[in-house]
């Protein structure tokens, strides 16, 4: 009997720091990009014209007072004076929070489109096109990250707006069905009119 009571107490003294390791601990569970906030719509590829590019963060811990901190890395760019797409470090959105504490905990950092002269937030900018990396570290240590490309859309599939700007929605010169890209209508614009805009 003595033998079994000192059995029990041994594996329950053994399982302690276990438990206590399990309750004090964070774990990033999860990183991908979405078209949303709510992380429903992922995605690995986006287009200059898209409206939202959104890292989700998924994590669950166990104790408060852990940082998370998250950076959204650009790793290459496009260069429209050579057409090409030479290496980047640049980094174009961050985070950092205190973690909270808890199961399915869920944090969101979304990428800013920002004027390269003022550094200003402006929703009319296309996204830079290259290759980008979700970087999401705790307390200092990279535990996770989510690759990602922004690329140049197709044609416009609605008809285009002779004069609307284009350059860096679209290469220099890229031409289009003027009604849109599935319209048999004859008739083109091409991406080379004054400050980068559709001449049709």
């Amino acid at each position: 009997m003595l033998r079994r009571v000192v059995c029990v107490l041994a594996a329950t003294l053994l399982a302690a720091p276990v438990l206590a390791s399990c309750t004090s601990t964070i774990g990033i569970r999860d990183v991908y990009m979405s078209l949303d906030q709510s992380g429903a719509r992922q995605r690995t590829s986006f287009f200059t014209d898209t409206q939202s590019i959104v890292c989700i963060i998924e994590y669950s811990a166990g104790r408060e007072g852990a940082t998370i901190e998250a950076l959204i890395r650009q790793n290459t760019r496009y260069d429209f004076t050579n057409n090409s797409a030479p290496n980047a470090d640049r980094v174009t959105g961050s985070l950092d929070v205190a973690a909270a504490k808890g199961a399915n905990q869920v944090l969101a950092l979304a990428l800013t489109k920002k004027d390269p002269v003022t550094g200003e937030d402006k929703d009319d900018l296309p996204f830079p096109v290259g290759k980008y990396t979700c970087e999401v570290r705790v307390d200092g240590k990279l535990e996770d990250q989510a690759v990602f490309t922004i690329e140049f859309p197709p044609c416009p599939t609605s008809a285009i707006r002779p004069g609307s700007l284009c350059l860096g929605f679209y290469k220099e010169k890229q031409e289009c069905p003027a009604f849109g890209a599935s319209s048999k209508e004859p008739g083109s614009c091409r991406c080379d009119g004054p400050g980068g805009t559709w001449q049709c």
